[in-house]
């Protein structure tokens, strides 16, 4: 058997050891390794010095973003550099739960978010945590402000054809395209009761 360099006897209980992996063992049983790091944190020994959740937070932050060019987001983006949800968005563990980094940064400013309320981007970089850049808003807004479906829809003025939307039933319609295809269905209507009338006179005559 070839033999490695290491200690030939444990360092916590002086039983012998076999150095027979290339990993060196200090210890014969996962007891006494266990035993040894209970001892060491009795005795303040070995210990991580503990770190602030802001000071962790912190570490995780690169400020040499790219430059916003979006109105109201000055200044370049603070982009996250921990962990990411399936979206896109930062996360942080925060007293043994996961938060959006994007939310924390935010309430280090300013405090808890009022009930209703969602920590939007005015930069459009999910992961984007300076503070300049974020606004709390209704959902609504922050829906209204992207660029989904809904938001592109609710920020159009005219319809397909060029015409200006007006409101009408507090929703906004084409009133131009909604009275051509008023006026096409009522010329098929007649134009089909016309054809009916000259077939039924036709049948009259034979």
């Amino acid at each position: 058997m070839v033999r490695f360099p290491g200690p030939s006897t444990c360092v916590q209980c002086s039983s012998p050891i076999e150095q027979a992996s290339a990993a060196v063992r200090l210890y014969c049983s996962t007891q006494c390794r266990s035993r040894a790091a209970y001892l060491a944190r009795k005795a303040g020994l070995h210990l991580r010095p503990r770190h602030s959740s802001e000071e962790r937070f912190a570490a995780l932050i690169d400020v040499s973003g790219p430059l916003s060019l979006l109105k109201g987001a000055p200044g370049r983006c603070h982009l996250w550099t921990g962990c990411t949800t399936a979206s896109g968005y930062g996360k942080f563990k925060l007293g043994g739960k996961t938060v959006r980094a994007h939310r924390f940064a935010y309430q280090q400013r300013h405090g808890p978010i009022m009930d209703g309320l969602v920590v939007d981007h005015l930069c459009r970089v999910p992961l984007c945590v300076n503070v300049a850049h974020l606004e709390a808003v209704t959902n609504r807004e922050n829906i209204l402000r992207g660029t989904g479906t809904s938001a592109l829809n609710a920020r159009m003025t005219h319809c397909s054809n060029g015409h200006p939307l007006t409101f009408v039933s507090d929703q906004r319609r084409c009133v131009t395209c909604r009275t051509a295809r008023s006026r096409e269905r009522a010329a098929e209507r007649r134009q089909g009761t016309t054809s009916a009338v000259g077939a039924a006179n036709q049948e009259m005559l034979f």
